[in-house]
């Protein structure tokens, strides 16, 4: 068998140039630039925001221990502040500008990327958050939703945000991203610390109502007595099992269901009409 020797002839300088030429290519691409793009809620460009970008250091194992030391930019009269020659990474952003309210950020940076923030002046951020709250409260959560995605991009440590945007997840029933924002909020802020009870607790009456629109009396039982384990002094959540119980035939349940929701508020009509129904009901069994 012939041995082919690289290090003679030409094959040693073509080598050397591929080997070159790889190496070239490497450092280029482990350079990338992130350009960040400022608007107002019209979608207007935004000069002079300063923003601070710092890499963030991990430790063991993995976990973030701070960042490095940080660079500065101020958008240009198109709103851009670019970021170049940068590692790739996980940063943290944040930018400022005037009355406008700040805003922080985790970066994955990998490739070239364009970042587009909005900031609000501090009277436009609590409209936008009031009308979907409103929205919320009247059961539109499909409403609410895109509005509070879209706002807790640029405001992600807003625990009063966090925890409506559980809210919305959970009148929409998705479980695990409401719960996930309702622990970010009690992380965030301790005033927020009953955030999962608050959000647990729709979750469970969402999940009450429906089973109880389709005549599943079993799951709207166990839905409801799970929401009266979690708000004990909400009459809603005893009124619901009372309801559940009784198309079930299980009147001595939801005689004591009813009570104590009448306990709770004992001037609802709606709360003293079910229970004199129930009576009857059992009175006739």
């Amino acid at each position: 068998m012939k041995m082919i020797r690289y290090c003679k002839g030409g094959r040693f300088k073509v080598m050397f140039a591929l080997l070159a030429s790889m190496i070239f290519l490497t450092g280029t691409m482990s350079a990338v630039t992130l350009r960040c793009k400022f608007h107002d809620e019209s979608g207007k460009p935004l000069k002079n925001v300063e923003v601070q970008l710092a890499a963030v250091v991990k430790g063991e194992p993995g976990a973030a221990v701070g960042t490095a030391e940080p660079q500065f930019q101020k958008s240009n009269k198109l709103g851009e502040a670019t970021f170049s020659d940068l590692k790739s990474g996980l940063y943290q952003l944040r930018a400022q500008l005037g009355d406008r309210m700040p805003t922080k950020r985790e970066v994955q940076v990998t490739a070239d990327q364009t970042l587009e923030m909005s900031l609000l002046t501090q009277k436009e951020f609590d409209q936008v958050e009031k009308e979907a709250n409103e929205a919320i409260s009247s059961g539109q959560y499909s409403k609410a939703l895109p509005v509070l995605e879209k706002l807790i991009v640029d405001y992600p440590d807003d625990a009063p945000l966090c925890q409506s945007l559980g809210l919305a997840y959970a009148g929409l029933q998705q479980e695990e991203k409401a719960l996930a924002e309702a622990a970010r909020a009690a992380q965030l802020d301790p005033q927020f610390g009953n955030s999962p009870d608050v959000v647990r607790a729709l979750l469970l009456r969402e999940r009450g109502q429906t089973a109880l629109k389709n005549q599943n009396y079993a799951a709207a039982a166990d839905a409801f007595a799970k929401w009266a384990q979690v708000q004990p002094q909400n009459a809603q959540a005893h009124y619901g099992l009372a309801l559940a119980y009784g198309h079930q035939g299980k009147y001595t349940e939801a005689l004591a269901a009813i009570n104590k929701a009448l306990e709770l508020a004992p001037q609802n009509e709606s709360y003293l009409k079910v229970k004199g129904i129930l009576e009857t009901n059992a009175s006739a069994k």
